[in-house]
């Protein structure tokens, strides 16, 4: 008995009456190919049984890999400097940059920044230089400002990928750290190393530009593990009242100056107390914690930013998506071991 004949992409064109690379195209879901004609070949690929071959699949992704993406275009970086906010002096962002300009140039594209503080420029001038220059994808840099309403952008004419939490309005597709996690994990390595008076600081500012999650991990472990107290959170800068009155004997902090405040309040950790951060930037930081991992972060963005190229979608989302990377727990040196250690 003779096994069923095989369809390719060829058949799927003489169906379609359109060349076998076209149909490419469309199964891949180039923009070079209109929606409407990229619906109707998918349509007569599902009808005829098509199935791409896992073989060659992989042989083309093999020499893919091997040689560099021909030039696709730019990107913009849009940012905005203010006196009191510099992007590039936080290390997370700057590795956001770093890591997408690496992602980028491996898709085929260059990144190009727009700071509308350096060049002097409004949300709309940026638009307009942006559509001169042929970009049509846009990566937003977190934003100086909490709750930032960013309505009245050209969104239609560009696709956008924004990190974490900064813009209010519109509904972006955003990449993040998986902040929530990162802290209720941290809660359960303090209870598992015999901590229990617990406390969290982290001020207000950063507190609502991460849209409270770090804050609702805490709080979640906490009641769901109940330790011996509860600690009202410290959003205050100045944490030296909070100390004397609570006596904690952790803390979750996000200030990666903490453990200066404890030496001028004449503690330190972890001999008075344990320290822990869920949102270092780097493993090597002396602080035990969760670390962020802002290239994984900064490439997930590019990748996600280039999908949405390839499908030709531009505009504000009708379902906007968030992609949450999850980091790794560094023990550091602010924490008393494990008893088991």
């Amino acid at each position: 008995m003779n096994a069923p004949k095989r369809i390719t992409q060829q058949d799927i064109a003489r169906a379609a009456g359109v060349s076998r690379g076209a149909v490419s195209l469309a199964l891949s879901g180039h923009p070079s190919i209109s929606g409407e004609t990229r619906d109707r070949i998918n349509k007569i690929a599902i009808e005829l049984g098509y199935a791409p071959d896992p073989m060659l699949t992989a042989l083309a992704s093999y020499r893919h890999g091997r040689r560099p993406a021909e030039f696709r275009g730019t990107l913009a970086w849009l940012a905005q400097t203010t006196e009191t906010f510099d992007w590039r002096t936080i290390a997370h962002f700057a590795a956001y940059l770093e890591a997408a300009r690496t992602r980028a140039e491996f898709h085929g594209y260059r990144i190009e920044v727009l700071d509308l503080q350096e060049m002097g420029i409004s949300w709309s001038r940026a638009a307009t230089i942006a559509k001169s220059r042929g970009i049509d994808g846009v990566l937003l840099c977190p934003q100086p400002y909490s709750y930032m309403d960013l309505a009245d952008f050209p969104w239609s004419d560009f696709a956008a990928v924004t990190f974490g939490y900064s813009i209010a309005n519109p509904k972006l597709h955003s990449v993040a750290p998986a902040q929530y996690r990162a802290s209720f994990n941290t809660m359960k390595e303090l209870l598992a190393r015999g901590y229990q008076r617990i406390g969290f600081a982290l001020n207000s500012w950063h507190d609502q530009r991460t849209d409270h999650n770090y804050l609702a991990g805490y709080l979640t472990a906490w009641e769901l593990h109940n330790p011996s107290e509860r600690i009202p959170p410290c959003v205050d800068n100045d944490v030296g009242p909070w100390m004397k009155q609570y006596r904690p004997d952790a803390v979750i902090t996000g200030d990666v100056r903490f453990l200066e405040k404890l030496a001028e309040l004449g503690l330190s950790a972890p001999k008075d107390l344990g320290v822990a951060c869920p949102l270092l930037d780097s493993p090597a930081n002396p602080m035990a914690g969760v670390w962020e991992d802002n290239h994984q972060i900064g490439r997930a963005a590019v990748d996600f930013l280039v999908s949405l190229l390839h499908q030709g979608e531009r505009g504000v989302p009708p379902h906007p998506q968030r992609l949450l990377v999850e980091g790794m727990w560094g023990p550091g040196r602010t924490l008393r071991p494990l008893p088991s250690d």
